[in-house]
């Protein structure tokens, strides 16, 4: 400022005084110029890109426009919880705006002086953009439903004062910002909308889509369903309630991995010897027992594949899971044979459960015996004894695939089984991340089939999880594995260790494996 400028100001400046804390504050003023007839006009929202602007003006008391450059603006706006609960990255925008602050709940912003007579007020509803997690890795929204409301006030003072910050707009009342994220039914989108109401004022942006990601989808799938508990617990209730059958120890051994036991049990299920049993139940009870000529051999087998795994091919993996159940069966009904993981138990950690069906386990299956690895093992048998061992152990080297898939990656190994039927029946809450694995899936998917794979590969397509297992299971027999499936395995999270590296490297060019970050980067490959 010059020194005439500087000598107008000097005689034009006009004291006022305020109680502050009940003590009287002299302010200095331009001629006592106050701010009047606030006012928010012209609001535009922009849904593409999920933003507000307003157009705010004002006029001084004085007439003179000049005489506000002592007065200084600001927005107060205090929400009904602290931002970053739903807008993680409301705290690091905060911090790339000069002049704003948020502390808890309440967000403020200085604007500057206000001898312009109005300005623009641009609002971006979703922080860094439209993104649950920002490029770069900033977390930016919330995935789920939630509501952020602020109540948005604008507020004056003499510049340099140190306050009393006055509201500009006392008689108007307050604006109301909102931001809601919901579920639409019909798309299983995630889909933001925001509002800004207020004297004058009632716009809306959205609502709009706020994609999911890949690496986003499989996160949320992880804390949603991070074992397989609630599908053993089902399984559990089939064959002890509906089924009428009770576990049986038969034996058990510990296994050796990196030195640290792991132990074995092994059980069979059969109709009720203790509790009350079904007079319909206990005609069939005599064809729903193991004997020991039909359960020896099984375990024998199993065994045989559980040893070369635990003490040969699953060395080198970060950690051994903790116990291991083989449950063998001729219950019927819901009862299949399938593979499960659990976190823990009475006395136990991480448990692998494989549930074997004597109906499909204790000879070959024929339906499965050109399409599967199991079954192309048992071919290279020579008698139907040898054909029917192979196949066996074959069988629990690909569910023990399965179980190390899960040890391995447990968000990829549940996302691996996802397609639309699983998302459509699934809580409405699970419905965006859900779907979008299983179109990543389906893509997935419709590019094996179009390689015309051979027809042992055949079962390994019906999902990714079963390209994991037949992928472990090929490797563990020292079969080639097409590049694709070796890709996929990868990028799916299959269990790795230095003999599974060595095995698919050889599949890329230079003996190298590619770096798969999330399944879709198995597409080029494919």
């Amino acid at each position: 400022m010059d020194h005439t400028v500087a000598l107008q100001r000097a005689a034009g400046n006009r004291a006022v005084s305020r109680l502050v804390g009940g003590q009287p504050l002299s302010l200095q003023r331009l001629n006592g110029a106050v701010p009047t007839n606030f006012t928010v006009t012209n609001a535009v929202a922009n849904s593409a890109g999920l933003t507000i602007s307003t157009q705010k003006a004002w006029q001084s008391s004085t007439n003179v426009a000049a005489d506000l450059a002592d007065v200084e603006m600001r927005e107060h706006i205090v929400f009904n919880h602290a931002p970053t609960t739903d807008m993680p990255g409301y705290a690091a925008v905060v911090h790339m705006v000069p002049n704003m602050q948020l502390a808890g709940n309440i967000l403020t912003k200085v604007a500057g002086a206000m001898q312009g007579l109005g300005g623009t007020d641009d609002h971006a509803g979703a922080g860094f953009g439209l993104y649950f997690t920002a490029p770069g890795g900033q977390a930016n929204l919330s995935r789920g439903t939630w509501t952020l409301v602020g109540t948005q006030v604008y507020q004056y003072r003499d510049r340099g004062a140190g306050g009393p910050w006055l509201p500009l707009h006392a008689a108007g009342g307050p604006f109301t910002i909102t931001r809601s994220m919901a579920i639409d039914s019909a798309s299983h989108t995630y889909q933001l909308t925001f509002t800004k109401t207020g004297p004058g004022v009632n716009v809306t942006a959205g609502p709009t889509v706020i994609p999911l990601t890949m690496d986003e989808a499989i996160s949320d799938i992880a804390v949603a369903r991070p074992d397989q508990t609630q599908l053993w617990q089902d399984l559990d209730q089939e064959i002890t309630v509906t089924q009428e059958h009770e576990y049986h120890h038969v034996s058990g051994e510990n296994l050796t991995h990196n030195g640290v036991p792991v132990p074995v049990e092994y059980v069979i299920t059969r109709p009720w010897t203790t509790n009350p049993q079904s007079p319909n139940r206990a005609m069939f009870a005599p064809y729903e027992t193991l004997v020991p000529a039909e359960y020896n051999p099984l375990i024998a087998n199993i065994r045989s594949g559980l040893v070369d795994l635990v003490q040969t091919h699953v060395a080198g993996l970060a950690q051994p899971p903790q116990r291991l159940v083989m449950i063998m069966t001729k219950a019927t009904g819901g009862v299949r044979q399938q593979a499960l993981f659990t976190q823990g138990g009475p006395g136990a950690g991480p448990t692998l459960r494989i549930v074997f069906r004597y109906g499909k386990f204790g000879a070959v299956d024929q339906t499965a015996r050109d399409t599967s690895q199991a079954g192309s093992e048992s071919i290279r048998g020579h008698r139907t004894t040898s054909k029917t061992a192979r196949w066996q152990k074959a069988t629990v080297i690909h569910e023990m695939g399965h179980l190390l898939h899960a040890f391995n990656d447990m968000g990829s190994f549940q996302a691996a089984t996802v397609d639309a039927n699983v998302a459509a029946a699934a809580p409405l809450a699970d419905q965006p991340h859900l779907f979008t694995i299983a179109a990543v899936n389906t893509q997935i998917l419709a590019a094996l089939n179009a390689r015309n794979y051979p027809a042992r590969w055949q079962y390994a397509q019906a999902n990714p999880a079963e390209v994991v297992a037949e992928v472990w299971t090929a490797v563990m027999h020292r079969r080639k594995v097409p590049r694709g499936l070796a890709a996929v395995y990868l990028a799916y999270g299959g269990a790795q260790n230095a003999l599974i590296i060595d095995r698919l490297r050889r599949r890329f060019p230079h003996n190298q494996l590619p770096a798969l970050a999330t399944p879709l980067d198995a597409l080029p490959h494919i």
